[in-house]
């Protein structure tokens, strides 16, 4: 049986822990930055791919749920 493990918590700060190369799904339902909530603050892309790539085994899917206007944010990252 496979081993299942979810995370919940500041992504930037959870990933740390994980070690490299060692994810097979990122699925993530980032905020997107428009309401006037607290939490709904964009994630830096920078830092959140830079995690992403390291933690992610090379055939892993990074899955990403997103709205207008943050789909087009989202979508307009370079390919790894």
């Amino acid at each position: 049986m496979n081993e299942v493990s979810l995370h919940h918590g500041d992504c930037l700060e959870v990933m740390k822990s994980i070690p490299s190369a060692s994810v097979d799904l990122v699925l993530a339902d980032l905020p997107y930055g428009t309401t006037h909530c607290a939490w709904d603050v964009i994630i830096p892309f920078a830092p959140l791919w830079e995690q992403y790539l390291r933690i992610a085994k090379p055939e892993a899917a990074i899955v990403l749920c997103a709205a207008q206007p943050f789909a087009s944010m989202v979508g307009s990252m370079p390919k790894a």
